[in-house]
C-alpha cells in the first residue's frame, strides 16, 4: 500500500491479533478493517482480516460464523487484489488447509514461497498444514526456518513445534513446546487442544482431565465431535488418535 496509515493499521492488526484472545482479536478486526477502508486494494490487510475470521470460527469466539467461508472469501480476495502477496497465498493455503483442500493448499504454500522465500509467516503456516497433512517432520523443518528469520516468534509457533513433537511421539519435547505456547498465551485453544491430546495418549489422566476443564472454561460448547471436525487430520491413524485421547481426558462426546 502507498498508505502510511493503512500499513500502520495492518501492523496494529497483527500485534492485537497474535496475544489470542477474543478482545484482542475484536481489536485487531477492527484494525485491518481500517487498513481496508483507508485502501481498499491493501491484499496483505484482507489475508489478515482472513485469518481473523478464521480464529473466531475455530475458536468459537464472539462474531464466530458457522462455517469457513467468510475466511475463505476474504482470501480469495487477497489473491484476486494481488496475486504477487505472499501473504495472501499464505492466507488462502492455509483456509484451504482446514477445509481439507489439500490439492490447493499445498501449491499455493508453494507459490508463496517462490514469491517470498524470506516470509516467516508462510513457512509457519505451511508448517502446521503440514502436521495436519502427516509429515510432521517437513513440518519441524519449516518451523525453524520461520524462527530462523523471524526470532520473535508468537506463541502459536511454538505451539506448531510441540504439536510435531506430539505427532512424533517426543513427548518431552512436546509438553515443553505447549507448555510455553499456554504461558505465553493463556487462551490459546489449539495449544490446550494439543496439552489434553498429550497427556491423553499419555495416560497422565489428571493432567489431561484439568486440560478438558480449562478448554470448556474458554469455549463452553466445544465436544470431540467438534474437534475431530474442525481439526483436519488427514489420515485415519492420527484422527483416531486425537479422538481417543480427547476422550480420555474427559471432553463430551
Amino acid at each position: 500500500t502507498d498508505s502510511a496509515e493503512a500499513y500502520d493499521h495492518l501492523l496494529k492488526g497483527r500485534t492485537e491479533y497474535y496475544r489470542y484472545s477474543p478482545e484482542n482479536l475484536a481489536k485487531a478486526i477492527e484494525h485491518f478493517t481500517a487498513a481496508i477502508e483507508l485502501d481498499p486494494t491493501f491484499a496483505d490487510a484482507y489475508g489478515y482480516l482472513s485469518y481473523c475470521y478464521f480464529m473466531r470460527f475455530l475458536s468459537m469466539w464472539p462474531g464466530a460464523d458457522p462455517s469457513l467461508e467468510p475466511a475463505v472469501k476474504l482470501a480469495e480476495e487477497a489473491v484476486y487484489l494481488d496475486p504477487g502477496s505472499a501473504i495472501a497465498h499464505t492466507r488462502l493455503a492455509w483456509v484451504q488447509g482446514f477445509v481439507r483442500n489439500y490439492d490447493d493448499s499445498l501449491p499455493n504454500f508453494e507459490k508463496a514461497i517462490a514469491l517470498d522465500p524470506n516470509n516467516a509467516e508462510t513457512y509457519s503456516a505451511y508448517g502446521e498444514i503440514l502436521n495436519y497433512w502427516g509429515d510432521p517432520e517437513r513440518a519441524l523443518e519449516l518451523n525453524a526456518r520461520a524462527v530462523s528469520i523471524d526470532t520473535i516468534a508468537p506463541p502459536s509457533w511454538e505451539y506448531q513445534f510441540g504439536h510435531s513433537f506430539l505427532l512424533l511421539r517426543r513427548y518431552d519435547e512436546a509438553l515443553a513446546k505447549l507448555r510455553l505456547a499456554v504461558e505465553l498465551a493463556p487462551s490459546f485453544l489449539p495449544a490446550h487442544f494439543r496439552l489434553a491430546f498429550a497427556y491423553g495418549e499419555m495416560d497422565r489422566l489428571e493432567e489431561a482431565n484439568q486440560e478438558a476443564s480449562t478448554i470448556l472454561e474458554l469455549a463452553p460448547r466445544y465436544s470431540v465431535t467438534f474437534l475431530d471436525q474442525n481439526n483436519p487430520y488427514r489420515t485415519d491413524e492420527q484422527r483416531d488418535r486425537f479422538r481417543t485421547a480427547l476422550r480420555k481426558a474427559g471432553l463430551p462426546e
